[in-house]
């Protein structure tokens, strides 16, 4: 939803749980399905595994795939597939290749395709490609466009 205003997009939304974004998105996108919690704030992150965290450091490059039972905070480059129950791409890191996790954090950059329960991209990120979450939480200024499904999966 934009604001208060119903949009085009939001209209479309209602209709179908997939909306193709042909633009960039500079705005908060949610799809309300009468829930009644409201999303957690940009940033705020909740502890989301048991498993020890990985990280990988601005300026280090990962390519393969990487499975991690614990969180993920990369601030390098990362090509390939990564599955974790959270990720963090912070403000220097990128992304490109498969995505899979339960919650993202994005600052960076994210190329490929995605699959997630909650997404929260800050007024940094960059998102392009298939993006496939539940909840999808933008800070003005965050810039995603592709093939966007939001909703249940």
């Amino acid at each position: 939803m934009f604001g208060n205003k119903k949009s085009e997009l939001s209209s479309a939304a209602a209709e179908s749980d997939t909306v193709e974004v042909p633009i960039v998105v500079t705005a908060t996108l949610e799809k309300n399905r009468n829930e009644t919690r409201l999303p957690s704030p940009l940033g705020k992150k909740k502890s989301q595994s048991n498993g020890e965290p990985s990280v990988l450091s601005a300026g280090a490059v990962f390519k393969g795939i990487l499975s991690s039972p614990g969180p993920v905070h990369a601030q390098g480059k990362l090509e390939g597939e990564l599955t974790s129950p959270h990720v963090t791409l912070g403000d220097s890191g990128q992304m490109s290749g498969k995505l899979t996790c339960r919650n993202l954090v994005i600052d960076g950059k994210f190329n490929g395709e995605l699959e997630c329960d909650e997404a929260v991209a800050g007024a940094t990120s960059v998102m392009e490609g298939v993006l496939i979450c539940k909840s999808l939480q933008a800070a003005p200024g965050a810039q995603i466009s592709g093939k966007v499904q939001i909703g249940e999966h």
